[in-house]
């Protein structure tokens, strides 16, 4: 009886070993299972958003061969392709949205800020309080604005005011006293980033926003003027819009504002975002097109936070 004993306990020790080894085995197979499950996630999504962003790239070429493909010569209309704010175009299985966005339709705030060097220059600090009493605000947010870039104009933000021409317009978010809701816009009021560019050194008097138009003669009617106007044939040339201002007004007074304008854009935005639901990311670009050619001047993802 005692010799069979030994055995017994040799044989619970092999029962409890190969448990114990099986065990292991199941745990280890768990974790591969597991971990390999993780790293097929973790390379299909590092697939997917390499994806994404081949195709991002692709729909801002396709949006900059947009601009492009229009006549170098032929005067920008309203009506144009790249004006239309449905824009889509479809990368292999991919939707994005774009948006193009005519930054010449703007006044340029830089300008616009500050005193003229001399008489023959047009005078615009006038327009921009305007522009600004359009957007919602007051004469001390317009008063704020040109202090920031003027260096000729105090104001109370003068100690951390550039006193230069601001590179970009989101810019304007570092004024101190200028109200914020002036660049959010609302159903109300058109945000300032709509109406204000730094980039364009004229307006296009063929596709200025109505705002613009208005604020640079005010109550005189000259906007809706030439809003009918570019309604029945676009502006051809800079002769031709000299020459309908002095349908207008006197010669020497049409001689100061023509030089304000052009009849084609050389600057414009273009966003691009997936279309999909739920979807983020994007690319916000801005181009430089002159003649056929079409320039990239800087290319920024958009963050999560920034997908509206």
């Amino acid at each position: 009886m005692n010799r069979l004993q030994p055995r017994r306990n040799d044989r619970a020790i092999v029962l409890i070993m190969t448990m114990l080894i099986l065990g292991i085995l199941v745990l280890l197979g768990y974790a591969f299972s597991y971990g390999a499950g993780v790293n097929a996630a973790a390379a299909r999504n590092s697939r997917d958003a390499a994806r994404l962003d081949a195709g991002e790239q692709s729909a801002l070429t396709w949006a900059c061969a947009l601009l492009r493909n229009a006549s170098s010569t032929a005067p920008d209309t309203l009506n144009d392709a790249w004006n239309s704010p449905t824009l889509q175009v479809t990368v292999g299985e991919d939707l994005f949205n774009l948006r193009i966005v005519d930054e010449d339709r703007k006044l340029n705030v830089n300008r616009a800020a500050r005193r003229p060097a001399d008489e023959s220059q047009l005078d615009l600090r006038e327009p921009l309080r305007r522009l600004v009493a359009a957007a919602g605000g007051t004469d001390d947010d317009a008063a704020a604005l040109r202090a920031w870039v003027d260096p000729d104009t105090a104001g109370t933000g003068d100690a951390t005011a550039p006193k230069v021409p601001i590179p970009v317009i989101g810019a304007l978010a570092a004024i101190p006293n200028l109200d914020r809701r002036l660049l959010t816009g609302g159903e109300e009021c058109t945000s300032l980033y709509e109406l204000l560019s730094t980039h364009p050194r004229t307006l296009n008097i063929n596709t200025a926003a109505d705002l613009v138009l208005d604020a640079l003669w005010g109550p005189l009617g000259v906007g809706q003027a030439v809003r009918e106007r570019r309604a029945n044939q676009s502006f051809a040339s800079s002769n031709d819009v000299e020459a309908f201002f002095k349908t207008l007004m006197a010669p020497e007074v049409a001689a100061v504002y023509a030089p304000l304008f052009a009849v084609r854009s050389n600057y414009f935005s273009v966003r691009v975002t997936p279309a999909a639901a739920g979807a983020h990311g994007g690319l916000n670009a801005l181009v430089r097109r002159g003649g056929s050619a079409v320039e990239l001047i800087s290319v920024s993802s958009i963050s999560k936070e920034d997908n509206p």
